[in-house]
């Protein structure tokens, strides 16, 4: 099942496919992605490098070996 966080992207790494993304606490975290990953924004399907740091999001991730991959990524 996954789980909903909504925060502010602070770094994207297309390379390593990661996302950094802030919570609403202040705490931020580093996400996996991969392939099956569908982000969106304005409705619209875009990619990993359309991201940018300042972007606010909702993702939804799953946690597997100890990493959390983004499922999707919502830019609002």
């Amino acid at each position: 099942m996954a789980i909903k966080l909504t925060g502010e992207i602070v770094s994207v790494d297309v390379t390593a496919k990661t996302v950094t993304v802030k919570d609403q606490s202040g705490k931020s975290e580093t996400y996996n992605s991969d392939a099956r990953v569908t982000i969106k924004k304005l409705g619209k399907t875009i990619t990993l490098t359309d991201l940018t740091a300042g972007n606010k999001v909702t993702l939804y991730y799953t946690t597997a070996a100890d990493k959390k991959i983004v499922t999707s990524i919502y830019v609002m």
